[in-house]
């Protein structure tokens, strides 16, 4: 099996907060140098060198916002318990997305975003 890195999608992201001279070094794959960044998105979840998952809540807090609204602006005239049911359906997938990694911080704005629905 071979395999196919794609150079300019690949970076490298350093946890902690102890990063003194970490720019000083110079990572390589096949004589490319790969570029050293504070964050990354992953799948769909952003990671923060910090450690932070702050960033990929307040992303899924948008996503899910837009989604609030559209499902309003399409649907208001529906009945309590479908509207409920939709909310089941379409925004909590997208608030629990990566809920994984990130809930064991602070989840106020997703727990927010929840109840304006």
């Amino acid at each position: 099996m071979e395999w196919t890195v794609k150079i300019n999608r690949t970076k490298v992201i350093v946890f902690g907060t102890n990063k003194r001279g970490i720019r000083n070094f110079n990572f390589t794959i096949a004589g490319n140098n790969i570029e050293i960044v504070d964050s990354y998105k992953y799948i769909g979840v952003y990671f923060s060198s910090n450690g932070s998952f702050y960033k990929p809540r307040s992303h899924l807090v948008s996503q899910a916002r837009k989604a609030m609204y559209l499902l309003y602006k399409q649907q208001p005239t529906f009945n309590n318990d479908l509207q409920l049911k939709l909310v089941d359906h379409t925004i909590s997938p997208i608030l629990s997305y990566g809920s994984k990694l990130w809930s064991y911080e602070n989840t106020d704005i997703i727990e927010k975003v929840h109840l304006e629905c």
